[in-house]
């Protein structure tokens, strides 16, 4: 059995789906505040991440681009 994944930085905002959870979440990186967004299943493996992103609006944008992508 696998371990569980780490999850790097703080959660800002959870926007739950039909089996799992998205989770915008804001990391500090060499002094400059970057945003990322995953999508967390239920028993906490994290599915996919996207990170590197300069605002929160821009993470909600590509989750909408994701699910209707899906």
């Amino acid at each position: 059995m696998r371990p569980k994944q780490k999850k790097t930085g703080k959660t800002i905002t959870k926007i739950k789906g039909t089996k799992a959870t998205w989770e915008i979440y804001v990391s500090i990186n060499k002094g400059v505040k970057t945003f990322g967004n995953r999508l967390v299943s239920k028993n906490g493996y994290i599915i996919c991440n996207n990170w590197g992103f300069k605002s929160e609006n821009a993470c909600l944008h590509n989750i909408k681009a994701i699910t209707e992508a899906v």
